[in-house]
């Protein structure tokens, strides 16, 4: 196993790569849990340029760049992806002075290292580029029980999600789980990023009413008036929901049994996934 410093989802690997006679210490994260990443710094050092000329050449075709993706500033906390406090990265490469200085410290992907030597227009940046992809830009060796690790984070997130928990908090907690299970390592197999997680959650489209709305679709099936008083009487009596009352009156939670069907919430802000019309409908057909 790879001894390294872990800054978060950044790793200095004590790992190091023979690129065009340069002896290059190799970079995870920023874009990706076991993704490798590369320093201007170090573009700089293998390609024979000076940093301000790297520097000079992203700042000039940022436009072509997609921040997050391409590159990172680590001079730029707002801009980075990097959730954590990556000194110890920066002083491992940089002296102090220099820290000092330096308005952009640039962290490109291997897809912004790709974009950054089309613009150096050099025949030996693309000979550079091959032998990077092929021996610099390899992905972490990934544990054997892959398998098993999927399946399991697969079975957790459907278990935290069907307690009523919303996607993005359901991952958290099944995140939580595995590095209990498999330790870190489990996140590399995952391929898991703060980045991830939020994207999961946009594209959750599970669609919640409001018990208002609830009666309202109700009585469009059964052809009967129910009033939302006796609706919320009804989850009650049924123990998909229980009351609670705060000082500005009565509200309700979700029970476990209700949980499964509903946000989860309280505070008077309940909703309810619209699949619990079909199993409380025909108890209030005439």
């Amino acid at each position: 196993m790879t001894n390294s410093i872990s800054q978060s989802n950044l790793t200095i690997a004590n790992e190091t790569i023979n690129i065009n006679g340069k002896s290059i210490q190799k970079i995870y994260g920023g874009f990706g849990n076991n993704q490798p990443c590369i320093l201007a710094k170090q573009i700089a050092e293998i390609h024979g340029y000076e940093v301000k000329e790297i520097n000079r050449a992203i700042n000039n075709n940022l436009d072509f760049f997609e921040n997050g993706i391409d590159y990172i500033n680590l001079m730029n906390e707002k801009n980075s992806e990097v959730e954590c406090n990556h000194q110890q990265l920066l002083e491992q490469f940089y002296s102090q002075e220099a820290l000092n200085r330096s308005k952009n410290i640039y962290l490109l992907s291997q897809q912004g290292y790709a974009l950054l030597c089309g613009f150096l227009k050099t025949d030996e940046a693309k000979k550079i580029r091959k032998q990077m992809v092929r021996e610099y830009f390899v992905l972490k060796s990934k544990p054997k029980n892959v398998l098993k690790i999927t399946k399991d984070y697969r079975t957790l997130l459907k278990a935290f999600k069907e307690s009523g928990f919303k996607t993005d908090v359901a991952v958290n907690k099944t995140i939580t789980a595995m590095k209990e299970i498999y330790g870190e390592e489990c996140l590399d197999v995952l391929e898991i990023t703060p980045k991830k997680i939020k994207k999961i959650a946009k594209n959750d489209r599970t669609v919640y009413f409001s018990t208002k709305e609830i009666a309202k679709e109700i009585n469009n099936e059964v052809q009967n008036y129910i009033e939302v008083r006796m609706l919320n009487k009804y989850l009650v009596e049924q123990g998909y929901q229980e009351i609670y009352f705060t000082g500005s009156g009565r509200r309700y939670k979700a029970t476990e049994k209700g949980k499964l069907f509903s946000n989860n919430s309280s505070a008077g802000k309940l909703r309810w996934k619209k699949e619990i019309i079909n199993i409380i409908k025909d108890d209030f057909v005439k």
